[in-house]
């Protein structure tokens, strides 16, 4: 693990900095915001963004040691998506990832009566769905995806959730990894049975669950360097990950992408595709055109609260 005395060994001197900026930020700030009325709370959270746009500040960047979100951002937003204002797309991104910090922290503190309202478009998308079938949800790091993993459960199914073990690597500062850890912790008790699967896991369980009719929930807008599936994405050529597709495809399961959407404090609006019957012998490419094409629409329509852009950087020429 990776504590302040590994950090000064190191002799970044952005890391040091980062280092207590983040620490002070995870261990007095968050937990004290995350506490007050919800509105108060918001607003507290974005203006926590916007310093933290000011700071460039990021998780990942304060690990690795020097900063690169910002600038990754801002040239997806103005090479990718051609924006008119960047820079106030810019400033919402990370207004979002704070308010997505914020979930995070109401999640791990089992913030009673939240959230206050969950809507979902169409309304009776489960209906049709048999409840011996499995359903496979793409979701992307968009708005408040996370947080909507666990809203979902609450129309009757387990939900379980693939995370990538990343933020559990030796360079991620040890307040973080106990952060994602106790928000891990958090959110599978919203899961209706459910709970999280590494890539291990999933190998050793996922067909068994979807078999009895639960639900996985892959963020699959991450593209690959190799090994996946290729297909036309936000206009580039991408390879996107195969797990999704592949677990629908074995177990005759449903498919479907979903993002959801904060609206104001404490409300949400969760958005599904239509769900497709999958069967083995579909094509696989066919399959990820359609789901990518729904989630390509949600994001161009507000690319400001895609606040996993910086991903995309490498395609932006």
């Amino acid at each position: 693990m990776a504590g302040l005395l590994d950090v000064i060994s190191d002799g970044s001197s952005y890391r040091i900095l980062h280092w207590f900026l983040e620490w002070l930020d995870m261990k007095a700030v968050m937990p004290v915001i995350s506490r007050l009325p919800l509105g108060t709370a918001h607003r507290c959270s974005d203006f926590r963004g916007l310093l933290r746009y000011h700071l460039d500040c990021d998780w990942r960047s304060a690990c690795l040691g020097f900063s690169f979100v910002k600038g990754n951002t801002r040239s997806v937003l103005k090479n990718v998506f051609h924006v008119g204002s960047v820079e106030q797309a810019l400033r919402k991104r990370f207004k979002v990832q704070s308010r997505e910090e914020l979930e995070g922290f109401f999640i791990l503190n089992q913030r009673p009566s939240w959230p206050v309202e969950h809507r979902l478009s169409p309304a009776d998308w489960f209906d049709g769905i048999p409840r011996n079938r499995g359903i496979v949800l793409i979701g992307s790091h968009f708005d408040s995806s996370w947080a909507g993993m666990g809203f979902i459960s609450r129309y009757g199914r387990p939900v379980n959730a693939v995370y990538d073990k990343i933020v559990f690597d030796p360079r991620v500062f040890s307040f973080f990894q106990e952060y994602f850890r106790k928000k891990y912790h958090g959110i599978i008790r919203l899961y209706n049975g459910g709970t999280l699967l590494s890539a291990e896991d999933l190998r050793q369980e996922g067909a068994k669950r979807l078999n009895r009719g639960e639900i996985i929930i892959f963020f699959a807008d991450v593209p690959r360097k190799d090994r996946g599936i290729p297909i036309k994405f936000l206009g580039r050529k991408v390879l996107v990950p195969f797990g999704a597709f592949s677990y629908a495809m074995r177990t005759n399961a449903f498919l479907s992408v979903y993002v959801t959407k904060y609206l104001a404090p404490g409300r949400y609006h969760t958005v599904l595709d239509r769900p497709i019957e999958v069967n083995s012998g579909m094509d696989i490419e066919e399959l990820a055109r359609n789901s990518y094409g729904f989630l390509e629409d949600m994001i161009r329509s507000d690319p400001g609260s895609w606040w996993g852009a910086d991903t995309f950087a490498e395609y932006c020429s």
